[in-house]
């Protein structure tokens, strides 16, 4: 089968229904004159057109449509998602935080009180707050307790050794001089 042929054969359904125009007809009649192929193709063409003419169409019955469309619905109602209780959908972000602030409380507790998780043995650090007045190298010029200890010789110890240190490092970014700070010491360990 040569190309030509394999052209006219597209164009024989057309051909049979009467859907060319007049240049395809006449060159697929002309063709048809030629190559007996081509004449049984369109042979065969004729006989399926007659055989699906012959086939009869059932009618539907009156209410076919609406049995149709009940059976659709039923379909539908079966592979629809539901949901099964409408008001989770507002529960469910409730509950989850719910869930996360009982997990902080619990750990927090487990983490503050619970014995197998404190530090036996270990109190507290005690500390003191402090307001120093430094010069420009960092020597204390005045310190002031903001709380008695309970003790005045444990007061003054503790003046002395502050006055007694140096802090130049509290001085970085500071303007001008004699240059306030507040500091919170540890009290010393017999003291506590």
């Amino acid at each position: 089968m040569d190309e030509r042929c394999r052209k006219i054969r597209e164009l024989l359904s057309g051909f049979l229904d009467g859907e060319l125009n007049e240049a395809e007809q006449k060159l697929v009649e002309d063709h048809l004159i030629e190559c007996p192929l081509c004449q049984k193709h369109l042979a065969r063409l004729q006989d399926l057109d007659q055989i699906i003419k012959e086939i009869e169409v059932e009618r539907p019955s009156h209410d076919f449509h609406l049995r149709l469309a009940r059976r659709l619905k039923q379909e539908y109602d079966l592979r629809r998602p539901r949901p099964y209780l409408p008001f989770l959908n507002r529960l469910i972000p409730l509950a989850a935080a719910a869930a996360v602030i009982i997990i902080i409380l619990l750990s927090t507790h487990l983490f503050f009180y619970h014995p197998a998780f404190k530090a036996k043995g270990l109190k507290p650090e005690r500390r003191i707050g402090v307001t120093v007045e430094l010069d420009s190298l960092g020597r204390v010029v005045s310190a002031d307790l903001e709380h008695s200890t309970g003790s005045d010789s444990l007061d003054s110890l503790l003046l002395e050794k502050i006055r007694a240190r140096k802090f130049p490092h509290l001085l970085e970014g500071g303007k001008g001089f004699p240059a306030q700070r507040r500091l919170y010491l540890p009290l010393p360990k017999d003291t506590q």
